[in-house]
């Protein structure tokens, strides 16, 4: 058995270009990641083609509420 290897990308937000970030973490060995919890904060087709190219896959959500969250009033 093989182990697979994933990261949270909330780790390395608004860091670098995502493409940059995704292709980093393909070369460090990483397998898969986990997309941010807000959706009006990803191009979520954006982030699944690249994801795609590089063979990697989304291994969860990370849930994220901040004041931003309209719901948090």
């Amino acid at each position: 058995m093989s182990w697979k290897y994933s990261i949270t990308l909330s780790s390395f937000k608004n860091l670098e270009p995502i493409e940059k970030t995704l292709e980093n973490l393909k070369y460090l060995g990483f397998d898969a990641v986990e997309v941010y919890g807000e959706p009006d904060s990803i191009d979520i087709t954006r982030i699944s083609q690249i994801l795609d190219s590089l063979s990697m896959a989304v291994s969860g959500v990370t849930g994220m509420w901040s004041s931003n969250n309209s719901n948090s009033k």
